[in-house]
């Protein structure tokens, strides 16, 4: 008993609150952390997630564009035939590769 005489009660009990309260602490940080990781790899993962769908719409929408170009060139010469045909649409029916 003679180790826990600090000189008062009062300094025995702010001891032995510390002591009951500091391991609560230790564990509220430690799991705050973890938690923070956690959550920053989950949020990496969304971004990956969402870029890769971004990427494969941005992909869907440029061939439905070169699809309708390619159709409209044809259109085009199917319509007019004598016309003279606007140089992109004739460049762009050349590179199409449909």
């Amino acid at each position: 008993m003679n180790f826990l005489n600090l000189g008062s009660i009062s300094k025995n009990l702010i001891l032995l609150v510390l002591l009951a309260v500091v391991p609560a602490l230790v564990l509220l940080l430690y799991t705050g952390m973890e938690q923070r990781q956690h959550s920053i790899e989950e949020a990496k993962h969304d971004l990956l997630l969402l870029t890769h769908t971004m990427v494969e719409a941005q992909k869907d929408m440029t061939g439905a564009t070169r699809q309708i170009l390619s159709t409209l060139s044809l259109l085009i010469t199917i319509i007019y035939p004598y016309a003279r045909p606007l140089r992109w649409l004739v460049h762009f029916q050349r590179r199409c590769i449909c």
